[in-house]
């Protein structure tokens, strides 16, 4: 029950996003998967004299009305669902099955 209760969880990406930011790598898989851009909001890319990326637009298409306006370290991820139940219920059973043998 508790594998399942840590696994359902969001994920806060803040840590990971600010730690990319200050090692000048690219957002590029929180910016496409999160639907957002920099750290804060796309004029980090503009006060540090950078172009905003492609994929700080929806579908890169670089139109202004396309641009995601909240910054990435607002966001979460949500874990896969169906994958996280099914690793949770094969631990939970080996973790049941272990303590009945042991008794």
């Amino acid at each position: 029950m508790m594998l399942t209760i840590l696994f359902a969880q969001q994920y806060q990406i803040v840590g990971d996003v600010l730690r990319i930011w200050m090692n000048r790598k690219s957002l590029e898989f929180y910016e496409s998967r999160c639907q957002c851009c920099g750290v804060l909001g796309p004029d980090d890319y503009k006060l540090g004299d950078l172009n905003i990326p492609k994929s700080c637009y929806k579908n890169g298409s670089e139109r202004d009305e396309d641009l995601y306006r909240s910054g990435c370290s607002t966001r979460s991820i949500k874990p896969a669902s169906p994958i996280i139940h099914v690793i949770s219920f094969v631990i939970q059973s080996y973790a049941l099955r272990y303590s009945l043998l042991s008794c």
